[in-house]
């Protein structure tokens, strides 16, 4: 499941998953976001998680992290926002989950999904 607000990067994404053979799923709201998630049970979340209008961007992946439905679901954030990587890294390390900078290396971002599924 690939989650951002920007249609034409979900595009994007979702061609270059789906031509590396992945069936993906795209969801463009915060506001669901951990039902959705519960509901279609992906195999890995692609997460943009500083919405524009969302004040606590890492309080959506603590939520993914701490729910016992979604714990076990690998995670990967990505973001344009290098305050928020920068002030997260930490926490997001200690919580197992990769961050890249957008704009990202897709070929980078393959691999990194590859690892997390063990294809």
């Amino acid at each position: 499941m690939v989650v951002d607000e920007d249609y034409a990067l979900l595009d994007l994404v979702r061609t270059v998953l789906v031509a590396a053979g992945y069936q993906v799923a795209t969801w463009r709201r915060r506001s669901e976001l951990q039902a959705a998630v519960e509901a279609q049970r992906p195999a890995l979340v692609l997460l943009d998680p500083t919405f524009r209008w969302y004040d606590d961007a890492m309080a959506v992946v603590v939520a993914l992290r701490r729910h016992s439905m979604t714990r076990h679901i690998p995670l990967l954030v990505w973001s344009e926002n290098q305050g928020f990587l920068n002030e997260h890294e930490q926490r997001l390390r200690a919580l197992g989950v990769p961050a890249y900078a957008k704009p990202v290396d897709l070929t980078a971002l393959l691999a990194q999904i590859e690892e997390l599924l063990e294809v």
